[in-house]
């Protein structure tokens, strides 16, 4: 079995132990999105527009300035 990797922003490379598909809900539907990497050794969820983009998703960008 070949040990796939991903880097991450300080450098190091962390080993993928699954790919998948997760589903996102959201107030109008529920979407899904393909090639999900499962790395247990990161401790937070990482989202990848680009990914999003691929997927045909649309993302809006808001600043709230108070």
């Amino acid at each position: 079995m070949t040990i796939i990797k991903v880097r991450i922003g300080n450098g190091d490379r962390l080993t993928i132990k699954r790919r998948g598909t997760i589903a996102i809900s959201s107030h109008s539907d529920t979407k899904t999105i393909s090639n999900v990497l499962y790395v247990p050794a990161i401790d937070q969820n990482l989202l990848s527009v680009r990914q999003l983009i691929e997927n045909g998703y649309k993302l809006i960008w808001k600043i709230n300035i108070s």
